[in-house]
């Protein structure tokens, strides 16, 4: 979990750096032609963390310093402090990734290693830089971002017509783009897998199970990216349909979806004969139910019954003022208030509330 949390974050990271390099450039009044869209300012982050040696920061004894992150050095140096120009040059200050370039370095040097990633991020364009970096990388693309080859590559009706495990694919020196067919349509490009070997895996389809071909490289996809889309799949199985208008509600459900779904895929882990995702959450909910809860005392509210000796002994009772509340006896607002009995009453002109409540029937 720890790594498909780092993965996401990461994303969210750069996507909240392009939302910030939009604004800059539109206070700064730049042509809209020459802003980036989503996927280049991507790149760019990306050719960033892998060609530019940085240090990375950290923050110790209130004094900003940075580690040489490198296998021979482990010396501290001083970051150089910005020039005041610099922070007002309404530039796009991109958000610091800290050790992204090394875990990139460790893919260059580790020959199984390799990086996964959406469709969001994946074009052909970046499997070329990436693959200039001897870095390896696979990911589901779309249509238009593949460079041509889902023109020349079958048409996903004829592909659709065959049976489940179908695929076509194109290839050049570089990139290999793959369609394959079983629920729906998926496109995955890599540089440096293909199709073969091809493997038959089985899946169930109408409550029976079949064998269905599967190329290397969706399953090569299915293993780089099992993490992430095994949680949101599971978590959108069962997602609560509650609403709320409060704003932090979503936060506050989907939290306890995941921390549901986490627990699932321990007891799965620890349990020979495991439950099923239903039953657990069934499970969950009638022990919530059966819970033991102790019963609070109820506070009466308003104000304590006068007795009668006090209510009708006809001494002392004086008309006073304060907060506004019900009368006692028409129950509409007002200040007057029996000092004595404690209680609201009418007393003014042409109201006699105050002498009703006092006399005994």
């Amino acid at each position: 979990m720890v790594q498909e949390n780092f993965f996401w974050t990461l994303h969210v990271t750069v996507v909240n750096g392009w939302l910030q390099y939009k604004r800059d450039l539109k206070t700064s009044e730049v042509a809209s032609s020459s802003q980036k869209d989503l996927m280049h300012f991507t790149l760019d982050v990306a050719e960033s963390l892998t060609k530019v040696n940085k240090a990375y920061a950290r923050k110790s004894r209130g004094r900003v310093s940075v580690t040489a992150n490198t296998e021979t050095s482990r010396r501290r140096v001083r970051r150089p402090e910005p020039t005041p120009a610099a922070r007002f040059d309404k530039v796009a200050h991109w958000p610091e990734i800290i050790n992204q370039k090394n875990r990139c370095r460790n893919c260059q040097k580790t020959s199984r290693a390799y990086i996964a990633f959406c469709q969001l991020f994946n074009n052909y364009d970046l499997l070329i830089k990436l693959s200039g970096l001897k870095m390896r990388a696979i990911g589901t693309i779309l249509p238009y971002r593949s460079n041509g080859a889902d023109a020349v590559i079958l048409p996903d009706k004829e592909l659709m017509k065959q049976k489940r495990g179908a695929f076509n694919f194109r290839s050049d020196e570089n990139i290999h783009v793959a369609k394959w067919y079983y629920n729906s349509i998926v496109r995955i490009a890599s540089n440096f897998l293909t199709h073969r070997p091809l493997q038959n895996t089985q899946r169930q389809v109408k409550g029976q199970r079949i064998e269905v071909q599967m190329p290397n490289i969706v399953r090569s996809y299915n293993t780089g990216m099992g993490g992430v889309d095994l949680l949101d799949r599971l978590a959108a199985a069962y997602c609560p349909t509650i609403k709320s208008e409060k704003w932090y509600w979503p936060l506050f459900i989907n939290a306890v979806n995941t921390a549901t779904v986490a627990a699932w895929w321990i007891h799965c882990f620890v349990e020979e004969r495991p439950l099923s995702h239903l039953e657990l959450r069934r499970h969950m909910v009638l022990s919530l139910l059966q819970s033991e809860r102790t019963a609070t005392s109820r506070v009466a509210s308003g104000f304590m019954s006068q007795l009668p000796d006090i209510r009708f002994d006809d001494v002392n009772h004086i008309i006073g003022t304060g907060l506004q509340g019900r009368c006692k006896v028409c129950k509409r607002n007002t200040k007057n208030m029996c000092k004595t009995c404690n209680v609201r009453l009418h007393a003014e002109r042409g109201k006699q509330c105050f002498e009703i409540y006092h006399q005994q029937k």
